[in-house]
């Protein structure tokens, strides 16, 4: 079994107003325009509605270069030709 480690968004949150717990959820507005903060905290029982810093995100690996395949007789022809006719005017 794989344990979640607790960060900004899973951490268990309490409302500095009425001491409820409070919900996170999805900012519906993430995305558009100048809202950079992708989860609200908010206080179902007093409606207190705070940001939550984004939780650390897992760097990905750099992905690898792979070799073009190379191309085929015909595209090389043409490439050919198209030089050849540039080189003609």
């Amino acid at each position: 079994m794989t344990m979640i480690e607790p960060n900004p968004v899973t951490r268990p949150r309490w409302c500095p107003r009425c001491l409820n717990r409070m919900r996170v959820t999805r900012n519906p507005y993430y995305g558009v325009g100048l809202a950079v903060h992708q989860h609200l905290s908010t206080c179902p029982q007093c409606g207190y509605v705070e940001f939550v810093r984004g939780a650390p995100r897992r760097v990905d690996p750099a992905p690898v270069a792979t070799a073009s395949p190379p191309a085929s007789l015909g595209h090389r022809l043409l490439a050919l030709a198209a030089r050849w006719f540039a080189a003609q005017r």
